[in-house]
C-alpha cells in the first residue's frame, strides 16, 4: 500500500448485496497518498477516497464479508489470493506486465492520455512504439497518440456495456493489432473488465505472430483467427465491434455485422 501499488482488484462477491467488483487505486492529492475506491453497482461507479490505514481496514473487512477474491498490481508483480470465511487465503504470484511508476500517480492522469509515455508496457515495446527502457520512439509518437485518442473513444462508450457479464469483443481487419493489444491492456489490465476478444484479419503470418505475443504476455483472453469479415460466424452475441481503416468494402461488412449483433 503504497506508491508502487498499481491497482487492486476485489471480486468474486459473496453475495448479491456486495458490489460486482471494488477497483482500489492510488493517486496524490497536494502531495499525500491517498487511494480510491472504486465500487461497480447496478451499472454505476461510487468512489471513495481514504487514506492508508483506513484503506487496509476496509480492504480487510470487504475481503471478510463481500468478497472472495483479490488481484493486486504492486512493484513488479501480480498477486491472486483467494480468501475463505475463516481468513485464510491461498496466493499465487506472477512477475507482472505493469511497471509502475510514481508518474501515474495524478487523480487526473486520464486527461494528459490513458497510457502514459514514461512508463514501459510490454506490448508496445515488442510492436516498436518504446525503446527497452520506455521512451516512445521518435518516429512512432503519432501512432501512440492514435492508441491514446482511440483509447478514449473506448472509455467514453464504457457506460453503454453490460457490466454483470463477459464482455465480448470484435476487432474486423486487425493487422499489427496496435489498437488490439492497447484495447485489452486497457480493458483487461489497467480496468479489471472481464473480456473475451477476438482479432481478425486476412494475413495469415500476422495472426501468427499476434497469437505469439498474445500468450507471450499472458493475455489468455485475447485470440487472433484468419479469415474475412463477410463469412466470419464465430460469435452469436458480440458487445463491441471494433474497425479502423477496413479496406473496400470491409468497413461495411463490419457494420453490417455489428448491427445484426446490436453490438
Amino acid at each position: 500500500m503504497d506508491e508502487d501499488l498499481v491497482q487492486m482488484i476485489l471480486s468474486n462477491r459473496r453475495g448479491a448485496e456486495a458490489a460486482k467488483k471494488t477497483v482500489v487505486r492510488p493517486f496524490l492529492e497536494k502531495g499525500r497518498l491517498l487511494f480510491q475506491f472504486a465500487e461497480y453497482r447496478d451499472g454505476k461507479v461510487f468512489h471513495t477516497n481514504l487514506e492508508r490505514e483506513e484503506a487496509l481496514e476496509r480492504i480487510e473487512k470487504l475481503l471478510r464479508v463481500s468478497y472472495k477474491q483479490i488481484d493486486i498490481w504492486a512493484g513488479e508483480e501480480q498477486y491472486s489470493a483467494l480468501v475463505n470465511r475463516q481468513g485464510r487465503a491461498s496466493v499465487r504470484r506472477r512477475r507482472s506486465d505493469v511497471v509502475p511508476s510514481s508518474r501515474r500517480l495524478s487523480h487526473n492522469r486520464e486527461k494528459a492520455g490513458i497510457l502514459s509515455p514514461d512508463v514501459p508496457v510490454p506490448f508496445l515495446r515488442e510492436l516498436g512504439v518504446q525503446t527497452a527502457d520506455g521512451k516512445i520512439v521518435n518516429k512512432m509518437y503519432k501512432k501512440f497518440r492514435q492508441i491514446n485518442r482511440f483509447l478514449e473513444f473506448i472509455r467514453d462508450v464504457l457506460p453503454s456495456l453490460p457490466d454483470d457479464r463477459k464482455l465480448k469483443i470484435i476487432d474486423f481487419g486487425c493487422g499489427k493489432s496496435y489498437l488490439t493489444f492497447a484495447m485489452y491492456y486497457y480493458l483487461k489490465i489497467l480496468r479489471g473488465y472481464d473480456v473475451d476478444m477476438t482479432g481478425l484479419d486476412l494475413k495469415a503470418d500476422v495472426i501468427a505472430r499476434c497469437n505469439e505475443l498474445a500468450e507471450k504476455f499472458g493475455y489468455d483472453k485475447l485470440h487472433f483467427l484468419q479469415g474475412d469479415i463477410q463469412s466470419y460466424d464465430g460469435a452469436e452475441q458480440v458487445d463491441m465491434v471494433v474497425t479502423l481503416h477496413a479496406c473496400d468494402t470491409a468497413t461495411d461488412f463490419a457494420l453490417a455485422k455489428a448491427v445484426g449483433w446490436g453490438a
